[in-house]
């Protein structure tokens, strides 16, 4: 980096520090409620700021998000990361929030995330959800369990049945963001998936699914096969919620893409 590089880079920082520095908290409105996230440590103040400072992370998928956990008794947040879904059902809703997050520091910043919402229905745990319960090991420097490990952390993992099983609960919502473990999540869920019939918003990553071994093509014939709608949410990072139902044997998108899956009526 040049002498003019490096000046716009300080200068970028002066005015990052002047309209951000001394912020402790990021607060939004959804549903009727304020939902606050702490932004104290460094590592959160850059990931709120500046792309989030006059908006909101991934809104439209958020309010879809919203409006479903009002209304939801048990709700699954797989791949919670700092708790921002986690956060915002416990606030909304009146039922009991569990939150997945593996990798420790996210889990760390969802539990902290709870506390300053003051809210108890909001269970975070440092745990990985796939197809079953045991042992994953994951890349520290990599927030998926997709791809070679190259600095391994070893983590406990269940599944959403085992865990249904062994806490006694059907969930009536499920959020899965996992980075292109989406097929483990769903194959690890199929008990409940054909019992409870839960909605779900699923975050399909196509570059990671791609490369597995079993990707979009068995995700979407799983889901026809235990009579599922799905609905593609319409421009799901921007402001204003859309969704769009589709044909799964025509739908493969190229980016990132979250749906909804619905049971059929």
């Amino acid at each position: 980096m040049g002498v003019i590089g490096r000046a716009k880079q300080y200068v970028k920082e002066i005015v990052f520090k002047f309209k951000h520095g001394m912020k402790k908290t990021h607060e939004i409105e959804i549903e009727g409620e304020k939902v606050r996230f702490s932004v104290g440590d460094e590592a959160s103040k850059r990931w709120f700021y500046p792309r989030y400072a006059d908006s909101m992370h991934e809104p439209g998928t958020t309010q879809v998000f919203a409006h479903l956990a009002k209304e939801s008794n048990v709700i699954f947040d797989v791949g919670s990361h700092i708790g921002w879904f986690s956060c915002i059902a416990g606030v909304i809703s009146d039922g009991q929030v569990h939150s997945f997050e593996m990798n420790k520091k996210y889990c760390k910043r969802a539990i902290k995330n709870a506390k300053i919402n003051g809210i108890d229905n909001v269970n975070v745990q440092n745990i990985a959800v796939t197809k079953s319960k045991g042992v994953e090991e994951f890349d520290k420097d990599h927030s998926s369990l997709f791809g070679k490990v190259k600095k391994g952390i070893k983590i406990k993992s269940t599944s959403v049945d085992n865990y249904c099983e062994e806490k006694e609960i059907r969930p009536d919502l499920i959020k899965i963001d996992v980075e292109g473990k989406e097929v483990e999540v769903t194959k690890g869920a199929k008990d409940t998936i054909r019992k409870s019939k839960p909605k779900m918003i699923i975050e399909l990553h196509p570059n990671y699914l791609e490369e597995a071994s079993e990707g979009m093509d068995f995700l979407f014939s799983f889901l026809e096969r235990n009579e599922y709608e799905v609905w593609k949410i319409k421009d799901f990072r921007e402001e204003r919620a859309k969704s769009e139902k589709i044909e799964l044997e025509d739908f493969r998108p190229s980016r990132n893409t979250s749906i909804l899956a619905q049971p059929k009526e």
